[in-house]
């Protein structure tokens, strides 16, 4: 193998690992966006719903109905807070999802900037990435408070016969 062969492998092979990396960040972007979204999106659907039909229950002028609005506005303020606590959980995701995009393109720039790019460099530049974690385990706490602010505010509903 000549001297010029070796090197376009060299570069071959640094090109196929960058593009991996590459490949790697926009993945998990796209998945990342699909699931923050998808769940976000429930669970404001579901406390928007419930407080909708508290604020209907308590608007309604059929008698029948009056005798639950002692149970429509405490469940109205949890359906309130598991909105509140939706929106909060989308953030945290996005700043999880910004802290683990920065880090992968400074990965990529050191990558790129790297004099001599091998074997150690390529496993430091495809290692996991632990970036925004911390917003992540608070994301995930507050969407399931988010959750069971839904199922406390549905509860009183669910015993109502009508």
């Amino acid at each position: 193998m000549t001297p010029e062969q070796a090197q376009r492998l060299v570069l071959e092979y640094q090109q196929r690992i960058r593009e991996s990396a590459v490949n790697w960040r926009e993945s998990h972007r796209a998945e990342h966006d699909l699931w923050t979204v998808e769940t976000v999106k429930h669970l404001a659907f579901v406390n928007g719903a419930g407080l909708a039909g508290a604020a209907a229950l308590v608007a309604s002028t059929d008698m029948g109905k009056k005798a639950v609005v002692f149970c429509s506005i405490p469940s109205a303020v949890f359906f309130a807070v598991g909105l509140a606590l939706a929106v909060l959980d989308m953030y945290l995701n996005s700043l999880g999802a910004l802290a683990r995009m920065h880090d992968l393109d400074a990965r990529i720039n050191v990558w790129d900037l790297a004099p001599e790019q091998g074997e150690r460099e390529a496993r430091v530049l495809l290692a996991d990435t632990v970036a925004g974690a911390d917003y992540f385990t608070w994301a995930h706490r507050t969407g399931w408070l988010s959750a069971a602010a839904f199922i406390i505010g549905a509860y009183p509903f669910a015993l109502l016969r009508f």
